[in-house]
Formats: C-alpha cells, sequence, structure tokens
C-alpha cells in the first residue's frame, strides 16, 4: 500500500512541476441553445507548443442541432489570450473556411451582441473578415457533421499558456453578455450560440486518471 501511495505522489508532483503544457490535453465543452433557438454545438480544444515562439491550437467542432431548422455552422471565433498570437496558418477538414480576425487578431470580428473576438474561421468569402454572410450555408458545417480546425500560431511567451487561456479570455470583460466561444449558424433562422461551460484543467484531468488506475490497482493486489 505505501508503495501504491509513494507512486501517486510521484505522479502528481510531476504533473505540477512540469514546466511544459501537457501535449494534446484535451478540454471538452458545449453549448445547447443558450443564446438560440436551436442551434447547438460540441466542441473539444488542445493546445502544444513548441517553444515560446510556436504552438499548435486545435478546435474540433460538431454540430449537435436537434433539427434543421437551426442551420449550418458557417464561422467560429475566439480571443487571443493576452494578446500574445501575432501570427496564424490555419489548415482544416473543411476547405470551405477561411481564417479571419487578421490583420492583427485583436477585436476585428464583430459578434453581436458579445461584443469583438480576435481568432476565428468563416466560409465567408472576402477581404473584410465577414462574421455574417457569404457563400452558401451548405459550405458549413451540417447537423451531426464534424470538423477539426487546426491553427498553428507564432507569438510571444506561448509557453505559459494552455487550453483553458483560450476559454478564459472573455469579448467583453466587463460586461455581462461575455463569451469566450462564439459560433455561428446560418440557414433557416440564423441563429448564434456561444460556449458557456467551465471545464476541468487538463491536469486535473490526468491526475484523476491517474488515481483511478491506482485505485484500481490496489483492488488488484488485496
Amino acid at each position: 500500500m505505501k508503495t501504491i501511495y509513494m507512486l501517486a505522489l510521484w505522479v502528481f508532483l510531476a504533473i505540477i512541476s512540469s514546466p511544459q503544457s501537457l501535449p494534446a490535453a484535451t478540454v471538452h465543452f458545449s453549448d445547447y441553445g443558450i443564446t438560440g433557438k436551436n442551434g447547438s454545438y460540441d466542441a473539444a480544444i488542445s493546445y502544444i507548443f513548441l517553444d515560446d515562439r510556436q504552438a499548435t491550437l486545435t478546435i474540433s467542432l460538431t454540430n449537435t442541432s436537434k433539427n434543421h431548422s437551426a442551420g449550418y455552422i458557417t464561422a467560429l471565433a475566439f480571443n487571443n489570450p493576452g494578446n500574445r498570437i501575432s501570427g496564424i496558418v490555419m489548415s482544416g477538414t473543411n476547405g470551405n473556411f477561411s481564417l479571419i480576425g487578421m490583420p492583427d487578431f485583436g477585436d476585428e470580428i464583430a459578434v453581436s451582441p458579445y461584443g469583438s473576438f480576435d481568432i476565428g474561421a468563416s466560409i465567408a468569402d472576402g477581404p473584410n473578415n465577414l462574421w455574417l454572410g457569404g457563400n452558401n450555408p451548405a459550405l458549413g458545417i451540417g447537423l451531426g457533421e464534424t470538423e477539426t480546425f487546426t491553427f498553428s500560431l507564432a507569438g510571444n511567451m506561448l509557453s505559459e499558456l494552455d487550453e483553458l487561456s483560450f476559454l478564459e479570455e472573455l469579448s467583453f470583460p466587463a460586461q455581462n453578455r461575455s463569451e469566450s466561444f462564439a459560433v455561428r449558424f446560418r440557414g433557416n433562422d440564423g441563429t448564434l450560440a456561444t460556449a458557456s461551460a467551465v471545464p476541468l484543467p487538463p491536469t486535473v484531468i490526468l491526475l484523476g486518471t491517474a488515481l483511478f488506475g491506482l485505485v484500481g490497482l490496489r483492488r488488484k493486489s488485496s
């Protein structure tokens, strides 16, 4: 038993003392139409840095709307933690989406009534970082579909960020209608949905998994 508890302590100390964020740890969050009549989605975000100046952010987004009146997901937006990100190259499983938020990824994406967001992707075809309108909505993410967006980031002090850094940076810090992540639904009713879930930090999830395994080990050995 002493060996098991010592191993648990070692796992905990290894997690809290590590100077690097956990590779590709994933945080899940979702919205169930709180700000729209029908639109809902599930999302997962993972973040890994190479050094202080290079990192990769991956967002997987699923349209979980209950009926077709919600339409298609045609845009998403989030914020730039501490304005540390200065350059982005985006790729994804749906080639109809383009990067928006240029040129400086700071308050360029107007998402009424939730303020301005910094970084995102949209099917809108135009030079003005369009959040609304533009192109056939069916080019977006349909009901039950999942698409993945990969953002290759350049900036400063990126090693100090993690998944929660992007979900804690708010669009309207001083006002009630403030969100960290926004999704645009277009189609039959033009609904807007935004994220509101508060996920667990990846380190807590990993520690819980490790301790759960240790409990199972103890039961097996007893």
